[in-house]
């Protein structure tokens, strides 16, 4: 828990980690991506996937910051196009 301004705000595990210095939110995410074959038997039944070779690339997501700020956007700034809420005034 983290008290500001005579509040009492709870922090999650991300935010308790980089405060830690475990993680770092404002680094880009580790990600890869690749295509994968799917078997199948003649009616369609599924019978096993596996990765295609040679098709794995790395596609790292956005920081963690910048994801809570999307979302944040996404969620309390509707009210107007330029994303500029008009909310609590």
């Amino acid at each position: 828990m983290k008290i500001h301004k005579n509040k009492i705000t709870k922090i999650n595990k991300i935010q308790t980690q980089h405060n830690e210095g475990t993680i770092n939110v404002y680094n880009p995410i580790e990600a890869y991506s690749e295509e994968w074959v799917h078997v199948e038997d003649k009616n369609g039944t599924f019978i096993e996937a596996y990765p295609k070779e040679g098709t794995r690339k790395r596609s790292d997501l956005p920081p963690v910051a910048t994801q809570w700020q999307q979302d944040y956007k996404k969620r309390f700034c509707k009210d107007k196009p330029n994303g500029k809420s008009t909310r609590n005034r």
